[in-house]
């Protein structure tokens, strides 16, 4: 049975978000010399929960940050999570950073650091990448969030709402997202839409995440009809 397995069958006991931070440092890399871990979680209008921490000596369980905030943080973690830097290893190979994934959508991350230098980054990642396709599931499916029930992520079948609640949806959007969302249902890309509004393509990204949370969808092709029908666009 390999770690990816190992930690799903240990997830079915149904453990406390923090004691999955935990079990990370002392069980899943142990062997590779990690310290402490964080795991995230972006939130519908696009701030950042920390909802697990371990080995840290700052503090930061339970505290949200805007995302206007969090996307000016300039830390290894911040440059790697936001795609400012390529690869998910900082330069010392000390610190690596996964997605936590659901319906093509990033959904938070998951942060281990390690106390001396990792030989061999890309088993670990390997490794990281195996444990985080179990965790998506289990934080979404249980909707265990910091011992907490939030609102769960909605499933591909549910995604068609209802033309009343087109006001309340653009509420929870910029003019900027708007104006993203109709070069979206145009068929650009990210890099394009970021060249078109003098914006980084990190910045048009995370505002694409965004509309595919709050649209409930889970491709790019979706989000015309559907804004169109709720007369966004």
């Amino acid at each position: 049975m390999g770690i990816g397995d190992n930690f799903a069958s240990w997830l079915c006991t149904h453990p406390e978000i923090c004691e999955i931070s935990r079990h990370l440092v002392n069980e899943s890399f142990a062997e590779y010399g990690a310290v402490s871990s964080r795991i995230s979680k972006i939130n519908a209008d696009g701030s950042l929960t920390f909802i697990a921490e371990f080995g840290h000596s700052e503090v930061l369980l339970d505290k949200t940050f805007s995302a206007e905030e969090w996307h000016t943080w300039r830390g290894d973690a911040a440059k790697l999570a936001l795609g400012i830097e390529s690869g998910h290893w900082d330069p010392e190979r000390k610190l690596v950073v996964t997605v936590l994934i659901d319906y093509g959508t990033v959904h938070g991350f998951v942060v281990v650091d390690f106390k001396e230098r990792v030989e061999d980054p890309a088993k670990v990642l390997q490794q990281l990448r195996s444990l985080s396709y179990p965790l998506s599931l289990y934080l979404v499916g249980e909707r265990i969030i910091g011992g907490r029930i939030k609102e769960s992520v909605a499933p591909v079948s549910q995604t068609l709402i209802n033309v009343e609640d087109g006001e309340q949806i653009r509420k929870q959007l910029s003019d900027r997202q708007v104006k993203v969302l109709l070069s979206v249902s145009k068929g650009m890309t990210n890099n394009e839409i970021a060249k078109q509004l003098g914006y980084s393509v990190s910045t048009i990204r995370h505002d694409v995440m965004h509309l595919f949370r709050v649209l409930r969808i889970s491709a790019r092709h979706e989000a015309g009809k559907i804004a169109s029908d709720l007369g966004i666009i």
